[in-house]
């Protein structure tokens, strides 16, 4: 490549990248790399970005994970060619599954090259099949007036596609061809070529017939449940309030949606069986639910009407019994059912709903490490946040979320793919410039199995980690099927003897055993980066 023609690649990064910072990304995760250098030197000297440098990339993916979490605006990942951009996977499919924005560039091998047995080279288009909105390859060269224009208008679309209604990873591939290094000074100030696109999503409209109708069929039914599902985009809380008082809907909430209603249910993953009485009306939104057992008992006990509202395309069905799908925001939707709700003469208003008295239908806890996790959830911090790893940790919030209720906490987890691969790292990412303390409760196969997560230079001293250590893959002893096998140990549980005071030293983290002896009397009040190991 001509010194003319690096100049130009280098010109149009500078342009693709303040499109990119205008579009309101701000976050920069790099890992290092020699085929990235032009990414990563354009964004480095854009100057405006806040950039993190993270060596591990699939790691450095789930950071970004977390960054675009706490901050809600897209986060910006940028790693070389070859494994480097296969490392991204696991993250990606869980920024698809919790549409989360990740603007995925990686940098390849020229296509020549592809298939040669050269250093560093895979099939990288389409690299994440449907775990992304769209793939865009860019070109090899930008010389050509068509090529630039072509890059402006696909980053572009990149970045529109990025937070539409339904959120989502977008990848960007570009091959470079050496020399692809500046030996000038590279361009720092936009061209005449740059060109931003913005848009405007139109408001989704609702058939003012259709909400007369469900209005009708909420006033006739005697048993209408509200099921809440983690989501980005929450309605008000005195919405959701007035909803309730108006429908006297009993209330399912996901414990992940950070929400606690008048009439809502907590615990119902321990007494929801076939001696509840099933609804008449469900009224859903939002994507994820954790509990199993209320997923179940809708596909069991179907209800005459189930609407689900979501403001895009595209059916996802966990209970196998939506009967009907309302394209709409779902803030939108319940203001609207209020206005016709609190209209009807037979409107519930403020009834006190029946609530199961989970406190009489528990026995008393034998399980040594959900009293464990019991005694956790009393000792955290008004006002913390804390993250939750997959498996085991985030069902104690099925137990225990109702003991949040009045101790302004935030709870997180990765639920998109709930796999165990990326908490950490994730945890770390959504720690960054928050002066609440962040804390991670995790296994003790996740928190090696991600230890990475703590290898770089961003763990906050406001970062605590709280190890659930109950000896491998605690999750199988609770799942009838694995616990019926003669490979329990050996294959499910697979004990590994992990030194945790010894990881909490490599990483300058303090350390600390939590004895179950006085776990009434645990504080977890103390300042800086402490590792406690809750040895079950």
């Amino acid at each position: 490549m001509s010194a003319p023609a690096i100049q130009q690649l280098y010109q149009t990064l500078c342009n693709l990248i303040e499109i990119i910072r205008q579009h309101g990304a701000f976050n920069v995760v790099l890992s290092p790399g020699s085929r990235s250098a032009p990414l990563a030197l354009s964004f480095i000297r854009n100057g405006k970005f806040d950039v993190y440098h993270v060596v591990d990339e699939r790691s450095a993916a789930y950071f970004a994970l977390g960054l675009a979490k706490a901050s809600k605006r897209p986060s910006v990942l940028v790693c070389t060619s070859g494994t480097a951009a296969l490392n991204y996977a696991p993250a990606v499919a869980e920024a698809y599954f919790q549409q989360i924005p990740l603007l995925v560039l990686t940098s390849d091998r020229p296509p020549e090259w592809i298939g040669q047995n050269d250093n560093q080279a895979i099939y990288q288009k389409d690299l994440y099949g449907k775990h992304v909105k769209s793939i865009t390859q860019m070109p090899v060269s930008f010389v050509e007036e068509s090529n630039r224009a072509f890059a402006i208008h696909k980053i572009n679309e990149a970045c529109v596609q990025l937070s539409s209604r339904k959120a989502g990873p977008v990848h960007v591939n570009f091959p470079f061809r050496e020399p692809f290094y500046n030996t000038e000074p590279s361009p720092v100030e936009i061209n005449d070529e740059f060109r931003l696109v913005t848009t405007e999503e139109p408001a989704l409209a609702i058939n003012p017939v259709l909400l007369t109708d469900f209005a009708s069929e909420i006033v006739k039914s005697k048993n209408i449940w509200l099921l809440v599902g983690t989501c980005n985009d929450v309605p008000e809380e005195q919405a959701l309030n007035d909803f309730i008082r108006f429908s006297g809907a009993s209330v399912f909430i996901d414990p992940l949606c950070n929400l606690h209603l008048h009439n809502q249910l907590y615990r119902y993953d321990n007494w929801l069986d076939d001696a509840i009485a099933p609804p008449d009306l469900v009224l859903s939104f939002g994507n994820h639910f954790l509990s199993k057992k209320l997923k179940l008992f809708l596909r069991k006990h179907k209800p005459k009407h189930h609407i689900h509202i979501q403001p895009y395309a595209g059916l996802a069905d966990p209970f196998n019994s939506i009967t009907f799908l309302l394209k709409a925001k779902p803030g939108n939707a319940i203001q609207n059912l209020n206005e016709l709700l609190r209209q009807n003469p037979d409107a519930v208003v403020d009834q006190e709903h029946q609530a199961h008295d989970e406190a009489a239908r528990a026995d008393e806890e034998a399980d040594m490490e959900l009293r464990a996790a019991m005694s956790l959830f009393k000792a955290i911090p008004d006002g913390s946040v804390i993250h939750f790893g997959n498996s085991t940790p985030v069902r104690y919030l099925l137990r225990w979320s109702h003991l949040l209720r009045e101790k302004d906490i935030t709870v997180y987890a990765n639920r998109g793919t709930s796999g165990i691969d990326g908490s950490v790292s994730t945890a770390v990412g959504m720690a960054q410039n928050g002066d609440r303390p962040h804390f991670l409760i995790i296994g003790d196969l996740s928190m090696y199995y991600d230890r990475n997560g703590l290898w770089n230079q961003y763990v906050p001293d406001n970062f605590r980690i709280i190890v659930m250590n109950n000896g491998g893959g605690g999750i199988f002893k609770r799942i009838e099927g694995p616990l019926r096998q003669a490979e329990l140990e050996e294959y499910f549980v697979n004990e590994q003897h992990c030194d945790f005071e010894a990881l909490a030293k490599a990483h300058r983290f303090g350390y600390e055993t939590l004895s179950l002896d006085s776990a009434d009397e645990w504080q977890l009040t103390g300042g800086g980066k402490v590792l406690y190991e809750v040895k079950l």
